[in-house]
C-alpha cells in the first residue's frame, strides 16, 4: 500500500539504499511512488516475486487477505525464505490468522505496528512495535530502521498487534481526559492553556 503511511514508508526503505517494487491498486499512488526511484509492478504477485521482503500498510485485515491470496496475490510468487512484515494496525485476532495462513505456507511473519503520525513516517522517525521469532526480526532490522527511528520488541507475533491496541486504547482515553480536565478547568475559571 502506497498511501499516506505507505508511501513515505516505501520511500524511505529506498533512501536506505534497498531495491524496492511497490504496488497499489492506486494508478496515482504507483506514480507518485515511481518518481522516487522504485519500481512499480503490475499486481501484488509481480511485486513479491524474488523479494527477500514483503510488507504490507493497508486499511485493514481484508486488504492483507486479499494482497495475499487474492487473484495474483503475494503467495504465488514469495519464495519460503522470504520474511512477510505486516505493518498495518489490525486486531490481534486477525494477525494470528495472517500468521496461521503464513505458516502454512512456510512464510515467517513478523507483525510491526506502527506508533506516530504520516509526518514522522515521511522523516522515518515512526515507533515500530515489532513481533515474531528472533530470527524473522533480526533479518528485518535494517529496512524497519529506514522506516522508524524506535523498534519496540513485543516478543512472539501478534505481540505488535497487542500492544499496539493497548496504546490506542490508553491514548484515546487519555485525550478524553484531558478533555474532561480541560473543561473543569475552564468551568473553574482558570485558563485551559494555562492548566495545559
Amino acid at each position: 500500500g502506497l498511501g499516506a503511511m505507505g508511501l513515505h514508508m516505501a520511500r524511505n526503505i529506498v533512501k536506505g539504499g534497498h531495491s524496492v517494487t511497490g504496488f497499489d491498486l492506486s494508478a496515482t499512488a504507483c506514480q507518485a511512488f515511481e518518481k522516487s526511484g522504485a519500481r512499480i509492478a503490475a499486481n501484488a504477485a509481480d511485486a513479491a516475486a524474488d523479494a527477500e521482503i514483503v510488507i504490507t500498510m493497508l486499511p485493514c485485515a481484508l486488504h492483507i487477505r486479499a494482497a495475499l491470496t487474492g487473484d495474483r496475490g503475494v503467495l504465488e510468487t514469495l519464495n519460503k525464505q522470504a520474511v512477510f512484515i505486516n505493518m498495518s494496525t489490525v486486531l490481534p485476532q486477525e494477525t494470528d490468522e495472517l500468521a496461521g495462513l503464513l505458516a502454512g505456507h512456510g512464510i515467517a511473519m513478523v507483525d510491526a505496528p506502527v506508533g506516530r503520525s504520516a509526518m514522522e513516517a515521511e522523516r522515518g522517525a515512526l515507533l515500530i512495535l515489532a513481533s515474531g521469532t528472533t530470527a524473522a526480526k533480526d533479518t528485518v532490522r535494517e529496512v524497519l530502521l529506514c522506516m522508524g527511528n524506535e523498534i519496540i520488541d513485543c516478543g512472539e507475533v501478534g505481540g505488535g498487534s497487542r500492544v499496539k491496541v493497548v496504546n490506542n486504547f490508553m491514548g484515546i482515553s487519555l485525550n478524553a481526559l484531558t478533555a474532561e480536565a480541560l473543561t473543569l478547568a475552564r468551568h473553574a475559571g482558570v485558563d485551559p492553556a494555562r492548566v495545559l
